[in-house]
């Protein structure tokens, strides 16, 4: 390879001319002779091989008239691009064509024959990337909240510069994260990143792209961050000591923005410290409409009533539990209107020994009292510890979904970072988020609760 110097009126050259390819790096412009590149054949370059072949078929399908509106499309001022050395430049109909219904297929929608209609979309705001040292730690691009409300979707590249040593610049990008509907304020993700990129190193510079793409494929100029990595420790969630002796809290009166409805949703992390002889109550409330308990067998129950005190959603697990030093996470949803209860205990369906719900009824989430590690009158208390206590009763998460299971549970079995509000899993603050076990900081909108006896660290953090 060769460098060389460039004197007006030649400002630039890109390409190969004569078996000569011509191109630049930080260093300056440079020359070398052509050679046929390595042909890996891996599976990213054989899908992108096979989706060109599919575009061609799709637009040989087209007709005069629907390719002559492409052809327009593609002319607009708007659709111009802009090449390596930074000048515009227009595509042609099939160009574009090829492009949006690329872009479409990767994120999961349909192909399109007629061309968009919708305005390309504002550059979002980016406003920070994390980088992983560990498999439990997830890459993660944060930005303002509603970014890609109500119709956008999302596209994130990376690209990670080794050299720790001086001043680096970006390198070449990769396609690591497409969604549909991405969460509200920050997005995670790990197994991509680990497998195209790797772990990250200190001092390593990472520099991320951050899209708006409207439902017809078009995309916007890209958001941008960069960041130096730093060691920094994975999310570590910690949790509280419940004695049974004195240790619960209250809610008094209902919480805030409280509401009956037929949806509920629960995550937590648990260790037992005893198993009857009496059950004992995580969760209740007065009247116990909603409960959420361990019975004297050791089995996860959930039970919950209407106005009526009727019970409409009794679950019992086929799982028991025995004390000891090992934590358990459990999550549990049920929705009345489709009578339908799901319970993953870490992370493995539990059907449950006893699981009814009745159609479409209305669960009284709405009381004067709630307690917390116990029930009313400081009895029936909870022995062990507690951490990362999530509940919205406003939607049923489907647990039955690998990614929505790994909103809260990594493919390692760490908790995973909910968030300060723990609004990673919806995109919404939920009524209950308590995250190291102690009530008296709820995260959620419901308001905090009062512990009746101070409360310790746990001798133990899940998992």
């Amino acid at each position: 390879m060769s460098i060389i110097k460039l004197m007006a009126p030649v400002a630039g050259l890109r390409g190969t001319l004569g078996g000569v390819v011509y191109s630049a790096n930080k260093s300056g412009p440079y020359a070398r002779i052509w050679s046929k590149g390595a042909n890996p054949r891996s599976p990213f370059q054989t899908a992108q091989r096979a989706s060109m072949s599919a575009m061609s078929a799709l637009w040989r399908a087209l007709s005069p008239a629907e390719k002559t509106l492409w052809n327009d499309f593609a002319a607009l001022p708007a659709q111009d691009r802009t090449n390596s050395l930074g000048e515009t430049f227009s595509a042609s109909g099939f160009n574009w064509f090829t492009i949006v219904n690329t872009r479409l297929i990767n994120i999961g929608r349909a192909t399109r024959t007629a061309v968009p209609t919708q305005s390309r979309p504002a550059a979002p705001t980016l406003s920070s990337l994390v980088l992983p040292f560990l498999p439990q730690q997830a890459t993660k691009v944060t930005y303002p909240a509603a970014t890609f409300d109500p119709d956008f979707d999302q596209v994130i590249e990376i690209s990670v510069v080794t050299s720790t040593g001086h001043t680096v610049e970006a390198g070449r990008f990769l396609l690591l994260k497409l969604d549909q509907e991405p969460p509200d304020q920050d997005s995670a993700f790990v197994l991509p990143y680990i497998a195209r990129i790797n772990l990250a190193g200190t001092g390593m510079k990472g520099f991320a792209k951050l899209y708006r793409q409207t439902t017809d494929g078009l995309r916007s100029s890209p958001g941008t961050a960069s960041f130096i990595s730093t060691d920094e420790a994975p999310y570590a969630a910690t949790a509280s000591d419940y004695d049974a002796v004195n240790k619960f809290a209250t809610h008094v009166p209902d919480f805030t923005g409280n509401a009956d409805g037929k949806l509920y949703t629960h995550s937590f992390w648990f260790r037992s410290d005893l198993i009857g002889p009496a059950r004992q109550r995580l969760f209740s409330a007065t009247p116990e409409n909603w409960l959420v308990d361990l019975s004297t067998g050791g089995r996860f129950r959930v039970i919950l009533r209407n106005v009526m005190t009727t019970v409409v959603v009794n679950f019992a697990s086929n799982t028991t539990f025995v004390a000891g030093p090992a934590w358990h996470n459990i999550m549990f949803s049920c929705d009345t209107a489709t009578q339908t209860i799901l319970c993953f205990i870490d992370g493995v369906q539990d059907t449950g020994q006893t699981a009814t719900i009745t159609a479409d009824a209305i669960i009284d989430f709405t009381q004067a009292l709630h307690i917390f590690a116990g029930g009313a009158g400081g009895i029936t208390l909870f022995d062990g510890c507690l951490s990362e206590w999530w509940v919205d009763n406003t939607v049923a998460l489907d647990f039955s979904d690998d990614q929505v299971r790994a909103c809260f549970v990594d493919a390692d079995g760490f908790p995973v970072d909910l968030g300060e509000t723990g609004a990673f899993p919806t995109g919404s603050q939920p009524i209950i988020y308590i995250r190291d076990g102690d009530p008296s900081v709820n995260r959620g909108f419901g308001g905090n609760f009062t512990n009746n006896a101070a409360l310790s660290a746990c001798s133990s953090d899940p998992p």
